[in-house]
């Protein structure tokens, strides 16, 4: 018996073939071809900054509220008053995140 994966997200989501099939390659973190990859994501995030020389592109590996919570707890200090535009689930996670943080600081 065959074992189906299954790629599961919010909403509704169509995936080309291209796409589906790029899926089936797994790349560890210290495989060179990641790191090419990895580095040419980068400079193609750069570069839709208008080749910024003061800024870097810093991938987040993991699932939508491991990225978020490890975003916002990175970049957002204690001093800061982020405002949240709340217009579903993510905008309330992140004010979620953003509270839960503020009381442990």
């Amino acid at each position: 018996m065959t074992r189906q994966r299954s790629l599961l997200t919010p909403g509704p989501l169509s995936l080309s073939e291209a796409v589906k099939s790029q899926m089936q390659l797994d790349l560890a973190s210290r495989d060179c071809e990641f790191k090419d990859v990895t580095t040419r994501m980068r400079w193609l995030m750069l570069n839709l900054l208008g080749n910024a020389e003061d800024y870097s592109v810093v991938p987040i590996q993991g699932g939508r509220s491991f990225a978020m919570e490890a975003a916002l707890s990175s970049f957002v200090s204690q001093a800061d008053k982020p405002l949240v535009c709340i217009s579903g689930i993510y905008g309330e996670r992140i004010l979620k995140i953003l509270r839960s943080g503020a009381s442990k600081r």
